[in-house]
């Protein structure tokens, strides 16, 4: 099986279902449109024989799954076909690409940065669009020295906010793909925004802090892998 973005979340379930996962399934379907059935078969039609395997390939799979203690002891043939479908599947993510890293989870935590620069950055809308276009200006300096302003005014933000009281806890939990390896390549052309290595390192400039050796090395591999192509 392979799917890409919106498809690669379908493989999931269906990797899923095809390792015996579905524990609630039911024969009929009820189609809301118009109220008629129709029939789909039983779980045990879905299953994988024993004697095909299943291997899965998903690019830029959105965090479709999560399972937990509780969800393991409720639901014990499903976490375990989840873990079977996880097990065969192959993923693969590039550059900063959101899809991989939408889930309820990371969206409450995105919400609360945004609200933490809105209540520290006492800027104009008109200002702030101001500001963005001479990010990508083609004046070398004129861009850096505003992309700087920036970076400066989020950071002052962030240590603003971690003076004051701690942030509303996360009600979701995490969410990951069903794949057991994931692949993320880093300084890509094409597709999502090329990650440069000064891009990559300004996220640790945003939070005003030193990156670590791992980034700083990420970010010279990058660096020479895109020179080379």
């Amino acid at each position: 099986l392979t799917g890409h973005s919106l498809g690669a979340g379908v493989v999931q379930i269906l990797s899923i279902i095809l390792c015996g996962g579905d524990d609630g399934w039911s024969s009929v379907r009820r189609l809301r449109s118009t109220g008629s059935t129709m029939s789909v078969g039983s779980a045990e039609d879905w299953v994988l024989p024993p004697n095909v395997r299943l291997k899965t390939f998903l690019y830029a799979p959105p965090p479709a799954f999560r399972l937990n203690d509780d969800a393991e002891q409720a639901h014990p043939e499903a976490a375990a076909a989840a873990k079977l479908a996880a097990s065969s599947a192959v993923g693969f993510a590039t550059n900063y690409d959101i899809i991989p890293r939408t889930s309820l989870h990371n969206g409450f935590n995105l919400f609360q940065q945004a609200r933490v620069v809105d209540s520290h950055v006492r800027w104009r809308k008109r200002d702030i669009f101001k500001l963005l276009r001479k990010v990508q200006s083609e004046d070398p300096r004129e861009a850096e020295e505003s992309r700087q302003r920036v970076i400066a005014a989020v950071s002052d933000a962030i240590k603003a906010a971690a003076e004051g009281p701690p942030p509303a806890p996360n009600p979701f939990a995490r969410q990951h793909p069903v794949a057991a390896q994931m692949y993320h390549f880093v300084g890509t052309s094409g597709g999502t925004i090329g990650t440069l290595p000064r891009q990559m390192l300004s996220i640790w400039e945003f939070a005003g802090i030193d990156p670590p050796k791992e980034a700083a090395s990420a970010a010279a591999a990058a660096s020479a892998a895109s020179s080379s192509v």
